[in-house]
């Protein structure tokens, strides 16, 4: 229907879509007003194709609007023109983060197209329709039957998730690659639909690791400011940012009022002095109280108050200096513990919804330059020989908030926690070396999974070697940092 552009690229992998997007082309337009093309449209949203911002090749999503729509003989169609018009706004909140979007399309050009809209209501077919996507087998069945067949294999509807791009490769992308060497109708060239099963227990294993790892953090964080919060000099450091926390903060006294009650009326409170002011409390106990998004607000205090004693330790400085990245922690911690699976946003291509505006121009289109780890990881790339590709993989990074506090987490251990926490440091080691391991035989490996005891690297070759394996990509990121870090964590 519309030649141009008729894979669907939300299922190209990053590799693919980086080759499309410099093999397609729009004439620059010299209108005050921006100019492009429909590169793509889906039921709901679409992208444009324009040069009209002095990079040629950018790619902007829209909304499908209402006004866009039409019916006919009981079909819904969007009635669009190959060249449109628009406007750039900016949209918040879009998962997790600001991003640019077209608004006020106009189409321009000479020949109305249609494109039909297709919605299917029918929950059990859209199941059958995920599983041929990405090749797995399933049996012909009525519906009743079908569903007790899922039942019967373990399947939840939640599992679908899986079935998504960066997890797996769809069909019509392998047949491209691998088609003259696999034929994909052979039931042995199929996935077992019971693989979702065991890749939902891997990601359950994965939420339950960095929930330890991050509480490692926390409580090392709390034990170091317990250890500081006494000066060289004797000063009470520690009762002084509880006085400054309270005054400025009144929400704190909240917390305070908690951890004073805590030892109400019980023979250790005598342990500490109590009537020195009414918000008088042992450190320790008002850490007790305080959330993984609260560490922000300790770190500064401690350091504005160490900061006026012109004596501000190393490993403060350190915490002040990666202070923006609990925000990130609190967002993967909240995903682990809520339920929510996490490999699917971890290995979505498209989460960031300004991936393709923002490839071709990195420092021109987001903040990632001032991240702390864009150098560090850029030139290790950069020698590794990926060259200008280095800023737009810590991008593609950063622009997800998953995979960037995985990668936080990971250098935190390695740049903070290693020299407060020695043995919360090396079982972390021990633990994630276990995790992100894997045999040199990944299919002798996939023949002896124990579902009691998983790592990444069972779920086995999911992507058929059309992109790197999910457990590698998530491997080689956490490397990457302790490689940053070579020779000093054994």
């Amino acid at each position: 229907m519309y030649s141009a552009v008729e894979n669907d690229t939300q299922g190209v992998p990053v590799c693919n879509r980086w080759r499309l997007k410099a093999e397609y082309h729009v004439e620059r337009s010299g209108n005050s007003m921006p100019r492009g093309r429909i590169l793509e449209l889906k039921n709901n949203y679409g992208i444009i194709d324009t040069d009209a911002y002095k990079v040629e090749h950018e790619w902007i999503p829209f909304r499908i609007e209402k006004s866009m729509l039409e019916e006919k003989e009981g079909k819904q169609y969007i009635k669009y023109t190959d060249e449109v018009e628009f406007s750039l706004s900016q949209s918040q909140g879009v998962r997790d983060r600001d991003i640019k979007e077209a608004t006020d399309i106009r189409f321009i050009g000479d020949e109305w197209k249609y494109q039909e809209r297709i919605i299917e209501n029918n929950a059990i077919q859209n199941i059958r329709k995920r599983l041929s996507e990405y090749n797995f087998y399933y049996p012909v069945l009525d519906d009743k039957e079908f569903v007790d067949w899922l039942e019967g294999n373990n399947f939840q509807p939640r599992m679908l998730e899986y079935l998504s791009p960066g997890i797996f490769t769809c069909k019509e992308i392998i047949k491209m690659q691998a088609g003259k060497h696999i034929d994909l109708d052979c039931i042995d060239a199929k996935f077992k639909i019971g693989l979702l099963f065991v890749i939902d227990r891997i990601d359950i294993e994965f939420r339950k690791n960095i929930l330890l790892w991050i509480t490692g953090i926390e409580n090392a964080y709390k034990t170091y400011f317990n250890r500081i919060r006494i000066a060289d000099d004797g000063h009470d450091v520690g009762a002084e940012v509880i006085s400054e926390w309270g005054a400025k903060k009144p929400k704190i006294e909240k917390l305070i009022k908690r951890a004073r009650d805590k030892r109400s009326y019980r023979g250790s409170s005598d342990e500490f002095d109590y009537l020195t002011d009414g918000n008088a409390v042992p450190l320790l106990d008002l850490m007790e109280q305080l959330e993984l998004n609260e560490l922000s607000e300790l770190i500064t205090f401690f350091y504005d108050v160490y900061s006026r004693k012109d004596s501000i330790p190393d490993i403060l400085h350190k915490m002040k200096e990666c202070i923006g990245f609990i925000s990130d922690l609190c967002a993967i911690r909240n995903a682990a513990a809520h339920g929510r699976s996490i490999l699917p946003t971890f290995m979505d291509p498209d989460y960031n919804g300004n991936w393709d505006l923002e490839f071709d121009n990195v420092e021109g289109r987001c903040s990632v330059e001032k991240w702390i780890l864009y150098d560090l990881l850029k030139k290790k790339w950069e020698r590794m020989g990926l060259g200008d590709y280095s800023k737009q993989i810590v991008n593609t990074l950063y622009g997800n908030p998953l995979r960037r506090a995985w990668i936080e987490l990971n250098y935190i251990y390695f740049y903070i926690i290693r020299e407060i926490e020695k043995m919360s440091f090396k079982l972390f080691v021990t633990e994630a070396e276990w995790f992100l391991s894997k045999e040199e035989d990944i299919r002798q490996q996939m023949s002896g999974v124990n579902l009691c005891s998983l790592r990444l690297s069972d779920m086995g070759n999911t992507t058929l070697g059309v992109t790197a394996p999910p457990y590698d990509e998530i491997a080689q990121e956490a490397f990457s940092v302790w490689k940053l870090f070579e020779g000093k964590y054994r």
